[in-house]
């Protein structure tokens, strides 16, 4: 039956925004596990209400110097999400992007990145944590779809601050 409110629901009457906010809180902690196993050290979320800018997840021991915008989507990053899996480390426009897996090879910055066509989707994320990052902080985007693995995408120019940001985040 329609609903005549206009308002959209979800699974057994629950609204499709409480069931993003639910998603986006999983994919973060989620996010957060992923990436405190790679890199030896425990990340958590943070707390956003009233939307403040702040990064979604954050080292348990205090700030690093990277603002990280975490996404979790359906089907829209199938063709990054195959060539992660073909080659460690691939740049798309002015974005790399690795597995989570390969993070940490990708601090050694000697592997040489594999060209592909980029992403509008991840563009649109990266563009969110600019926006969002305080002064200072590197923009870091995690993202994946349903079922896929955990991609970590970061702007070109600001390669060498991030790998020094995440080599102080493992210390």
């Amino acid at each position: 039956m329609n609903d005549p409110s206009g308002v959209g629901a979800g699974a057994r009457g629950r609204s499709t925004g409480a069931r993003s906010r639910r998603k986006g809180a999983v994919g973060e902690a989620e996010a957060a596990a992923a990436l405190g196993a790679v890199l030896g050290k425990p990340w958590r979320r943070t707390a956003q209400r009233w939307g403040k800018a702040k990064a979604d997840i954050e080292p348990c021991d205090g700030g690093v110097g990277v603002h990280v915008e975490v996404k979790r989507v359906g089907s829209l990053l199938k063709r990054w999400s195959c060539a992660v899996q073909e080659h460690p480390l691939i740049l798309g426009g002015e974005l790399y992007c690795c597995s989570i897996d390969n993070l940490v090879l990708m601090l050694d910055q000697v592997e040489i990145p594999r060209v592909c066509a980029k992403s509008s989707t991840v563009m649109r994320y990266m563009a969110q944590a600019v926006r969002d990052a305080e002064d200072g902080l590197v923009p870091m985007v995690m993202c994946r779809m349903d079922n896929g693995p955990w991609l970590v995408c970061w702007r070109y120019d600001d390669d060498d601050r991030l790998t020094a940001a995440l080599r102080e985040a493992m210390r």
